[in-house]
């Protein structure tokens, strides 16, 4: 007798370093001091999210490009889409001790993104991912707790090995959060993707970037 099993529809999320990350650092922390475009909130501050446009800051040029590479090679590799990606929009967060991001995921785009500029791991929360199908599929929803967590049975994938530079890709339905920071000034670009020609085979789309 033989057993063979197959993994169906998985889920796949890039991971990149980008090695300039001390001279970008150097060159964004003044900027997040000088810029008048951010919200301020409890534990935390958003920036340039008034417009999505961190990109188009010339201290990040050389950032995007990186990121932009890095994301059209996990189209290609990883979804063996070939058509140019190009930013929904991106911006900063900089999150302080006791701020948590809650679970969420992000309809209006492709891909997602996430790069670090600021983090320390002894502090700073790392990102978590959810699995969400099987709440989605079964009805009612049955959940039998596994002698063992394995790819197969998670239901949530947490990076323990993110550092400063690192840049994680992946699709923007995935859900996601973080716990509480134990530390202030963690501080990550967050970013929206869409191809920019959109073909399902029987109809095409461009996307036109206003």
């Amino acid at each position: 007798m033989s057993n063979e099993y197959y993994k169906i529809f998985p889920t796949t999320i890039g991971k990149y370093w980008y090695n300039e990350n001390d001279r970008t650092k150097s060159q964004i922390l003044p900027l997040l001091d000088s810029t008048t475009d951010k919200f301020e909130f409890e534990n935390g501050i958003h920036y340039f999210d008034t417009k999505l446009n961190a990109f188009d800051q010339r201290e990040l040029i050389e950032l995007k490009n990186f990121v932009l590479a890095m994301v059209n090679r996990y189209a290609k590799e990883v979804l063996n889409i070939t058509t140019n990606m190009i930013v929904a929009g991106a911006w900063i967060n900089k999150t302080h001790k006791g701020f948590s991001q809650k679970i969420h995921n992000h309809g209006n785009s492709y891909l997602s993104a996430t790069y670090y500029l600021c983090y320390n791991k002894n502090i700073h929360s790392s990102i978590c991912f959810y699995n969400n199908k099987e709440g989605e599929t079964k009805m009612p929803y049955l959940y039998s707790l596994p002698n063992e967590i394995n790819e197969y049975n998670t239901m949530g994938f947490s990076f323990t090995d993110i550092k400063e530079g690192d840049l994680l890709v992946w699709p923007s339905y995935l859900q996601h959060g973080f716990d509480k920071n134990e530390g202030d000034d963690r501080i990550s670009i967050s970013m929206n993707f869409l191809p920019e020609y959109i073909n399902n085979g029987n109809y095409s789309l461009k996307i036109i970037k206003p």
